[in-house]
């Protein structure tokens, strides 16, 4: 074996040329077997395996147990690495049944496709409805009456034939896109019953002790009731109505491309991650601005009825404060009339202390737990990339010792440091 494989890729196709057994085989190997390298008596040796179906290893486990796993210090990845085997383990065990039906194997490896499909077909979809929707004639949008706006207005689009006749075809593709994506991934996750470990971080009274175990929660099986399985339910449902309802549900889908792009992914983390801070800012800013809609009811009323702003009532004094003062600030959206000295002194105030409070200090503190959760993500992806290219998971050392007392030769495009990881899933596989 070592005769056949003596060094990189580059180096099997120049020493056996153009021999055409020797290329099959070359292709065999390289399709059926992978390698771990063992650091003994400071030379590095290289053992190759057989593996029949390196596919049964999915690359999206790969990345979850990546960068989940801890890596504080060695023993701690060893640790992960040894808890995180076993449900590896069972789902190459189940991955291994799935890919043996070639129906279901179509499914599962299709699964990027189906996806990106999907994203297209949403795209021209969305194409079709901006080249072919017209307003109703009946009710022109300008000379709808606002007393009588329910009951006149219409949300179905005047669209020609053949632009409905195409957007009922790309819907039924869609919706049919949509299907093989949720079998796609009830085979792949195996959504399982909900159980009572599930529910104890949210429910007090099923919290256990601490000191007592309970059934470790499965990394890779989502519930039924989690919520990327009620995403892709809901995928499903929004593309049928969409092809009922002239397609607008289906621009949702447009949506998807953030599960296929990372910094996209980390955007949107960024705000979800920290959603309960988020949350109570949120409500601190509307307990300032019902403070700043009393002061307005008691004292700034007549300036509201000058701008064509609404005041009459408390309820429609709040929701001009909130959205006024968001968008424009009282400045722009309550402009100051010919009043006299006290009053325009305490609207001077209101401005500056509004602008102060919620302009900037409200709004800035929003903004800067998102830009420091994103920041966090980016530095916590960039220490777990490093520490997979600059040294081996298993046993710690680093790349320049790989390199240094390696027996075999290697060009740029083969990096040691790149086969660390390689390494540990090949570990995988073998075990």
């Amino acid at each position: 074996m070592e005769d056949l494989l003596p060094g990189s890729r580059d180096a099997y196709s120049k020493a056996i040329g153009t021999n055409s057994k020797k290329q099959e085989a070359i292709r065999f190997y390289d399709e059926r077997t992978m390698s771990v390298e063992v650091l003994r008596e400071n030379e590095l040796h290289r053992i190759y395996f057989y593996v029949k179906d390196p596919s049964i290893l999915r690359e999206d486990v790969k990345d979850k147990f990546s960068y989940a796993v801890n890596r504080t210090s060695p023993s701690d990845k060893l640790h992960g690495f040894v808890h995180w085997s076993q449900e590896i383990m069972k789902d190459m065990t189940y991955q291994k049944l799935v890919l043996e039906n070639p129906v279901t194997r179509l499914l599962v490896d299709g699964w990027w496709c189906l996806n990106v499909s999907c994203i297209l077909l949403s795209l021209a979809i969305a194409a079709t409805v901006i080249a072919g929707w017209k307003s109703p004639d009946s009710v022109p949008n300008e000379n709808i009456p606002v007393d009588s706006w329910p009951e006149n207005y219409s949300y179905i689009p005047i669209v020609d034939y053949r632009v409905d006749m195409t957007l009922l075809v790309l819907g039924c593709i869609h919706s049919t896109l949509c299907v093989l994506i949720l079998l796609s991934y009830f085979l792949t996750n195996r959504p399982r019953l909900p159980h009572l470990s599930d529910f104890r971080g949210i429910i007090p009274f099923l919290r256990e002790p601490d000191g007592i175990d309970h059934k470790k929660k499965e990394r890779l099986r989502q519930s039924v009731f989690s919520t990327k399985t009620l995403y892709y339910v809901l995928f499903l449902v929004a593309s049928i109505l969409g092809t009922h309802y002239d397609g607008y549900f289906q621009s949702l889908h447009l949506l998807h491309i953030i599960n296929f792009n990372q910094l996209l992914g980390r955007a949107i983390l960024s705000v979800t991650q920290n959603g309960k801070s988020l949350l109570w800012v949120a409500i601190l800013i509307l307990f300032l601005l019902y403070i700043y809609s009393l002061i307005c009811f008691a004292f700034f009323r007549p300036l509201f009825a000058l701008n064509n702003m609404h005041c009459n009532t408390m309820r429609q004094c709040f929701l001009s404060v909130i959205h006024g003062g968001l968008l424009d600030g009282f400045y722009h959206f309550l402009e100051a009339q010919e009043f006299d000295d006290v009053f325009q002194t305490g609207k001077f105030f209101l401005d500056v202390s509004f602008f102060i409070v919620i302009s900037t200090i409200m709004l800035n503190i929003v903004f800067g737990i998102i830009v420091d959760a994103f920041t966090e993500l980016r530095d916590a992806k960039f220490n777990v990339d490093s520490d997979m290219k600059s040294c081996c998971f298993i046993c710690g050392n680093s790349a320049y010792d790989f390199e240094h007392r390696a027996n075999v030769s290697r060009t740029p495009s083969t990096p040691v440091a790149g086969g660390r990881r390689g390494r540990l899933w090949a570990e995988t596989e073998e075990g």
